[in-house]
Protein backbone atom coordinates (compact mmCIF):
# COMPACT_ATOMS: atom_id res chain seq x y z
CA UNK A 1 0.00 0.00 0.00
CA UNK A 2 -0.85 2.56 -1.32
CA UNK A 3 0.32 1.15 -4.66
CA UNK A 4 -1.99 -1.14 -6.61
CA UNK A 5 -2.15 -2.36 -10.23
CA UNK A 6 -4.16 -0.44 -12.83
CA UNK A 7 -5.85 -3.74 -13.70
CA UNK A 8 -5.71 -7.35 -12.50
CA UNK A 9 -6.93 -9.04 -15.66
CA UNK A 10 -7.72 -8.18 -19.27
CA UNK A 11 -9.30 -9.92 -22.25
CA UNK A 12 -8.95 -7.07 -24.70
CA UNK A 13 -5.27 -7.15 -25.71
CA UNK A 14 -4.13 -8.12 -29.19
CA UNK A 15 -0.69 -8.78 -30.65
CA UNK A 16 -0.64 -5.37 -32.33
CA UNK A 17 -1.05 -3.70 -28.93
CA UNK A 18 2.30 -5.21 -27.89
CA UNK A 19 4.06 -4.41 -31.14
CA UNK A 20 3.92 -8.01 -32.43
CA UNK A 21 3.59 -7.87 -36.21
CA UNK A 22 3.69 -11.57 -37.17
CA UNK A 23 -0.03 -11.95 -36.52
CA UNK A 24 -1.27 -8.56 -35.28
CA UNK A 25 -4.88 -9.70 -34.82
CA UNK A 26 -3.95 -12.59 -32.51
CA UNK A 27 -5.68 -12.45 -29.15
CA UNK A 28 -3.32 -12.15 -26.15
CA UNK A 29 -4.12 -14.50 -23.26
CA UNK A 30 -2.84 -13.24 -19.91
CA UNK A 31 -2.84 -15.00 -16.58
CA UNK A 32 -4.31 -12.33 -14.27
CA UNK A 33 -2.71 -10.78 -11.19
CA UNK A 34 -3.84 -11.86 -7.75
CA UNK A 35 -2.66 -8.75 -5.90
CA UNK A 36 -0.27 -5.83 -6.05
CA UNK A 37 2.81 -8.05 -5.81
CA UNK A 38 1.37 -11.44 -6.75
CA UNK A 39 1.31 -11.59 -10.52
CA UNK A 40 0.17 -13.86 -13.31
CA UNK A 41 3.17 -16.16 -12.88
CA UNK A 42 1.76 -17.20 -9.50
CA UNK A 43 -1.76 -17.56 -10.90
CA UNK A 44 -0.35 -19.89 -13.58
CA UNK A 45 1.68 -21.80 -11.00
CA UNK A 46 -1.31 -22.23 -8.74
CA UNK A 47 -3.28 -23.59 -11.70
CA UNK A 48 -0.77 -26.32 -12.62
CA UNK A 49 0.05 -27.30 -9.04
CA UNK A 50 -3.63 -28.24 -8.64
CA UNK A 51 -3.65 -27.18 -4.99
CA UNK A 52 -6.95 -25.39 -5.73
CA UNK A 53 -8.61 -28.66 -6.73
CA UNK A 54 -7.50 -31.02 -3.96
CA UNK A 55 -8.79 -31.69 -0.44
CA UNK A 56 -5.28 -31.68 1.08
CA UNK A 57 -3.77 -28.41 2.32
CA UNK A 58 -0.73 -27.34 0.30
CA UNK A 59 1.77 -24.48 0.16
CA UNK A 60 3.08 -23.08 -3.13
CA UNK A 61 6.05 -20.71 -2.92
CA UNK A 62 8.05 -18.84 -5.54
CA UNK A 63 11.32 -17.49 -4.13
CA UNK A 64 13.34 -14.72 -5.73
CA UNK A 65 13.92 -11.03 -5.12
CA UNK A 66 10.20 -10.96 -4.40
CA UNK A 67 8.75 -14.02 -2.68
CA UNK A 68 5.15 -15.08 -3.28
CA UNK A 69 3.14 -17.73 -1.48
CA UNK A 70 -0.23 -19.41 -1.99
CA UNK A 71 -1.80 -21.67 0.63
CA UNK A 72 -5.04 -23.61 0.65
CA UNK A 73 -7.04 -26.41 -0.91
CA UNK A 74 -10.30 -26.91 -2.82
CA UNK A 75 -12.22 -24.97 -0.17
CA UNK A 76 -10.12 -21.80 0.16
CA UNK A 77 -6.99 -20.10 -1.12
CA UNK A 78 -4.81 -17.40 0.45
CA UNK A 79 -1.91 -15.52 -1.10
CA UNK A 80 0.74 -13.03 -0.04
CA UNK A 81 4.02 -11.49 -1.17
CA UNK A 82 7.13 -10.36 0.65
CA UNK A 83 10.25 -8.54 -0.48
CA UNK A 84 13.08 -11.03 0.11
CA UNK A 85 15.90 -9.14 -1.61
CA UNK A 86 18.23 -10.43 -4.34
CA UNK A 87 20.37 -12.73 -2.16
CA UNK A 88 18.62 -15.90 -3.39
CA UNK A 89 19.91 -15.02 -6.85
CA UNK A 90 23.40 -14.07 -5.66
CA UNK A 91 22.69 -10.34 -5.44
CA UNK A 92 24.04 -8.19 -2.57
CA UNK A 93 26.58 -10.96 -1.87
CA UNK A 94 30.27 -10.09 -2.33
CA UNK A 95 31.02 -13.15 -4.48
CA UNK A 96 27.42 -13.82 -5.43
CA UNK A 97 26.44 -14.62 -9.00
CA UNK A 98 23.69 -16.28 -10.99
CA UNK A 99 23.80 -20.02 -11.65
CA UNK A 100 26.11 -19.86 -14.68
CA UNK A 101 29.54 -21.30 -15.53
CA UNK A 102 31.97 -20.76 -12.69
CA UNK A 103 29.33 -20.58 -9.96
CA UNK A 104 29.62 -22.90 -6.96
CA UNK A 105 26.19 -24.54 -6.76
CA UNK A 106 26.82 -27.02 -3.93
CA UNK A 107 29.14 -27.03 -0.92
CA UNK A 108 30.03 -29.32 1.99
CA UNK A 109 32.59 -29.30 4.79
CA UNK A 110 34.53 -32.55 5.19
CA UNK A 111 33.90 -33.96 8.67
CA UNK A 112 37.51 -35.18 9.03
CA UNK A 113 39.67 -32.62 7.24
CA UNK A 114 37.38 -29.66 8.03
CA UNK A 115 38.02 -28.44 4.48
CA UNK A 116 35.21 -27.13 2.26
CA UNK A 117 34.53 -29.03 -0.95
CA UNK A 118 32.29 -27.78 -3.72
CA UNK A 119 30.73 -28.41 -7.13
CA UNK A 120 31.18 -25.83 -9.88
CA UNK A 121 28.79 -25.28 -12.78
CA UNK A 122 30.48 -25.80 -16.15
CA UNK A 123 32.84 -28.21 -17.84
CA UNK A 124 35.20 -30.36 -15.79
CA UNK A 125 38.05 -28.21 -14.56
CA UNK A 126 36.08 -24.97 -14.58
CA UNK A 127 37.48 -22.71 -11.89
CA UNK A 128 35.05 -21.20 -9.38
CA UNK A 129 34.49 -17.48 -9.78
CA UNK A 130 31.65 -17.01 -7.29
CA UNK A 131 28.72 -18.67 -5.60
CA UNK A 132 25.01 -18.82 -6.52
CA UNK A 133 21.93 -19.17 -4.31
CA UNK A 134 21.95 -22.95 -3.88
CA UNK A 135 25.65 -22.88 -3.00
CA UNK A 136 25.11 -20.10 -0.45
CA UNK A 137 22.38 -22.10 1.28
CA UNK A 138 24.66 -25.16 1.44
CA UNK A 139 27.56 -23.09 2.74
CA UNK A 140 25.60 -21.43 5.53
CA UNK A 141 24.03 -24.77 6.54
CA UNK A 142 27.48 -26.41 6.73
CA UNK A 143 29.02 -23.51 8.65
CA UNK A 144 26.19 -23.78 11.17
CA UNK A 145 26.31 -27.57 11.57
CA UNK A 146 30.09 -27.48 12.07
CA UNK A 147 29.81 -24.66 14.63
CA UNK A 148 31.75 -22.17 12.53
CA UNK A 149 28.82 -19.77 12.92
CA UNK A 150 26.46 -19.57 15.88
CA UNK A 151 22.67 -19.38 16.02
CA UNK A 152 22.88 -15.69 15.07
CA UNK A 153 25.01 -16.51 12.06
CA UNK A 154 28.12 -14.92 13.57
CA UNK A 155 31.47 -16.37 12.51
CA UNK A 156 33.64 -17.93 15.25
CA UNK A 157 37.35 -17.48 14.32
CA UNK A 158 38.51 -20.02 16.90
CA UNK A 159 36.62 -22.79 15.08
CA UNK A 160 38.66 -22.82 11.88
CA UNK A 161 41.81 -21.30 10.37
CA UNK A 162 39.74 -20.68 7.24
CA UNK A 163 37.94 -17.94 9.16
CA UNK A 164 40.02 -14.82 8.93
CA UNK A 165 39.81 -11.06 8.87
CA UNK A 166 39.84 -9.20 5.58
CA UNK A 167 38.77 -5.63 4.84
CA UNK A 168 38.18 -5.11 8.58
CA UNK A 169 35.59 -7.87 8.88
CA UNK A 170 35.49 -11.61 9.39
CA UNK A 171 35.10 -13.95 6.46
CA UNK A 172 35.56 -17.61 5.54
CA UNK A 173 37.58 -18.81 2.54
CA UNK A 174 35.15 -21.34 1.07
CA UNK A 175 37.16 -21.85 -2.14
CA UNK A 176 40.68 -20.78 -3.19
CA UNK A 177 40.67 -16.98 -3.29
CA UNK A 178 36.90 -16.71 -2.68
CA UNK A 179 35.60 -15.30 0.60
CA UNK A 180 32.17 -15.24 2.21
CA UNK A 181 31.95 -12.26 4.55
CA UNK A 182 30.00 -11.72 7.74
CA UNK A 183 27.88 -9.13 5.95
CA UNK A 184 27.04 -11.77 3.32
CA UNK A 185 25.81 -14.16 5.99
CA UNK A 186 23.77 -11.41 7.65
CA UNK A 187 22.21 -10.44 4.30
CA UNK A 188 21.22 -14.00 3.47
CA UNK A 189 19.78 -14.68 6.92
CA UNK A 190 17.51 -11.65 6.51
CA UNK A 191 16.42 -13.05 3.16
CA UNK A 192 15.67 -16.54 4.45
CA UNK A 193 13.72 -15.04 7.36
CA UNK A 194 11.35 -13.43 4.84
CA UNK A 195 10.61 -16.83 3.28
CA UNK A 196 9.99 -18.38 6.70
CA UNK A 197 7.78 -15.52 7.88
CA UNK A 198 5.51 -15.77 4.84
CA UNK A 199 4.77 -19.39 5.66
CA UNK A 200 4.29 -18.68 9.35
CA UNK A 201 1.80 -15.85 8.80
CA UNK A 202 -0.21 -17.75 6.21
CA UNK A 203 -0.59 -20.76 8.48
CA UNK A 204 -1.52 -18.56 11.42
CA UNK A 205 -4.10 -16.59 9.42
CA UNK A 206 -5.71 -19.84 8.27
CA UNK A 207 -5.80 -21.26 11.80
CA UNK A 208 -3.85 -24.35 10.73
CA UNK A 209 -0.59 -25.93 11.86
CA UNK A 210 2.32 -26.93 9.65
CA UNK A 211 1.65 -30.61 10.28
CA UNK A 212 -1.70 -30.13 8.53
CA UNK A 213 0.03 -29.07 5.31
CA UNK A 214 0.37 -32.06 2.98
CA UNK A 215 2.62 -30.58 0.28
CA UNK A 216 5.17 -27.76 -0.03
CA UNK A 217 5.72 -26.79 -3.67
CA UNK A 218 8.81 -24.71 -4.54
CA UNK A 219 8.66 -23.11 -7.98
CA UNK A 220 11.25 -22.15 -10.63
CA UNK A 221 14.82 -23.43 -11.00
CA UNK A 222 15.50 -22.44 -7.40
CA UNK A 223 13.34 -25.31 -6.18
CA UNK A 224 15.11 -27.76 -8.46
CA UNK A 225 18.69 -27.04 -7.42
CA UNK A 226 18.45 -26.14 -3.74
CA UNK A 227 19.17 -28.93 -1.26
CA UNK A 228 16.08 -29.60 0.84
CA UNK A 229 18.26 -30.54 3.80
CA UNK A 230 20.29 -27.33 3.64
CA UNK A 231 17.19 -25.16 3.23
CA UNK A 232 15.59 -26.79 6.27
CA UNK A 233 18.85 -26.53 8.25
CA UNK A 234 18.95 -22.75 7.93
CA UNK A 235 15.20 -22.42 8.59
CA UNK A 236 14.18 -21.37 5.10
CA UNK A 237 11.93 -24.38 4.48
CA UNK A 238 9.73 -25.85 7.22
CA UNK A 239 10.95 -29.00 8.96
CA UNK A 240 8.60 -31.50 7.33
CA UNK A 241 8.65 -34.81 5.48
CA UNK A 242 11.23 -34.31 2.71
CA UNK A 243 9.16 -36.34 0.26
CA UNK A 244 6.40 -33.76 0.64
CA UNK A 245 8.68 -30.90 -0.48
CA UNK A 246 8.17 -30.85 -4.24
CA UNK A 247 10.05 -29.08 -7.01
CA UNK A 248 7.33 -27.39 -9.08
CA UNK A 249 9.77 -26.38 -11.83
CA UNK A 250 8.98 -23.48 -14.13
CA UNK A 251 5.30 -23.54 -13.22
CA UNK A 252 4.59 -20.10 -14.70
CA UNK A 253 5.74 -21.28 -18.14
CA UNK A 254 3.86 -24.56 -17.79
CA UNK A 255 0.71 -22.69 -16.78
CA UNK A 256 1.04 -20.29 -19.73
CA UNK A 257 1.41 -23.23 -22.09
CA UNK A 258 -1.67 -24.97 -20.69
CA UNK A 259 -3.75 -21.80 -20.99
CA UNK A 260 -2.65 -21.38 -24.62
CA UNK A 261 -3.53 -24.96 -25.55
CA UNK A 262 -6.73 -25.27 -23.51
CA UNK A 263 -8.91 -22.15 -23.37
CA UNK A 264 -11.39 -23.87 -21.04
CA UNK A 265 -8.80 -23.49 -18.25
CA UNK A 266 -9.61 -19.78 -18.22
CA UNK A 267 -12.75 -20.79 -16.34
CA UNK A 268 -10.58 -22.50 -13.73
CA UNK A 269 -8.45 -19.34 -13.50
CA UNK A 270 -11.59 -17.34 -12.78
CA UNK A 271 -12.48 -19.81 -10.01
CA UNK A 272 -9.00 -19.48 -8.50
CA UNK A 273 -9.29 -15.68 -8.46
CA UNK A 274 -12.76 -15.83 -6.95
CA UNK A 275 -11.59 -18.03 -4.08
CA UNK A 276 -8.27 -16.26 -3.47
CA UNK A 277 -7.83 -13.98 -0.44
CA UNK A 278 -4.86 -11.62 -0.70
CA UNK A 279 -3.12 -10.79 2.58
CA UNK A 280 -1.31 -7.44 2.85
CA UNK A 281 1.68 -7.84 5.16
CA UNK A 282 1.52 -4.09 5.79
CA UNK A 283 -1.62 -4.84 7.80
CA UNK A 284 0.00 -7.60 9.91
CA UNK A 285 0.94 -5.80 13.13
CA UNK A 286 3.62 -8.20 14.33
CA UNK A 287 5.19 -8.86 10.92
CA UNK A 288 8.55 -7.30 11.85
CA UNK A 289 8.63 -9.17 15.17
CA UNK A 290 8.13 -12.45 13.36
CA UNK A 291 10.85 -11.53 10.86
CA UNK A 292 13.32 -10.83 13.66
CA UNK A 293 12.46 -14.13 15.36
CA UNK A 294 13.23 -15.94 12.10
CA UNK A 295 16.65 -14.25 11.81
CA UNK A 296 18.29 -17.08 13.69
CA UNK A 297 19.54 -20.50 12.62
CA UNK A 298 17.28 -22.27 12.13
CA UNK A 299 14.91 -20.17 14.28
CA UNK A 300 14.83 -18.66 17.74
CA UNK A 301 12.26 -21.34 18.58
CA UNK A 302 14.52 -24.27 17.70
CA UNK A 303 11.85 -26.80 18.76
CA UNK A 304 10.23 -26.12 15.38
CA UNK A 305 13.23 -27.84 13.78
CA UNK A 306 13.71 -31.18 15.57
CA UNK A 307 15.58 -32.88 12.71
CA UNK A 308 18.02 -29.98 12.49
CA UNK A 309 18.71 -30.18 16.20
CA UNK A 310 19.43 -33.89 15.86
CA UNK A 311 21.90 -33.25 13.04
CA UNK A 312 23.51 -30.49 15.07
CA UNK A 313 24.06 -32.85 18.00
CA UNK A 314 25.52 -35.50 15.71
CA UNK A 315 27.98 -33.07 14.11
CA UNK A 316 28.87 -31.31 17.38
CA UNK A 317 29.07 -34.00 20.03
CA UNK A 318 29.60 -31.54 22.88
CA UNK A 319 26.64 -29.29 22.11
CA UNK A 320 24.01 -28.80 24.80
CA UNK A 321 20.46 -27.97 23.73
Amino acid sequence: EPYSPTFYKTNSLYAADLGITVNPDAHIIMAPNIGSYVGGDITAGTLVSMIWNRPEFSLFIDLGTNGELVFGNEDFLMSCACSAGPAFEGGDISCGMRATDGAIEACTIDAETMEPSFHVIGKEGTKPTGICGSGIIDLIAELFLEGWIDIRGKLSPEKSPLIQERDNQLCVEYAPGLYFYQKDIDEFIRTKSAAHTMVEIMLRESGLDLNQADRFYVAVAFGKHVSKESAITIGMYPDMDRDHIINAGNSSLEGAQKLLLNRSLLTDIDQILEEMVYIQFAEVEDFLELMVAAQALPHTDYKRYPTVMEKLKERQKDIKL
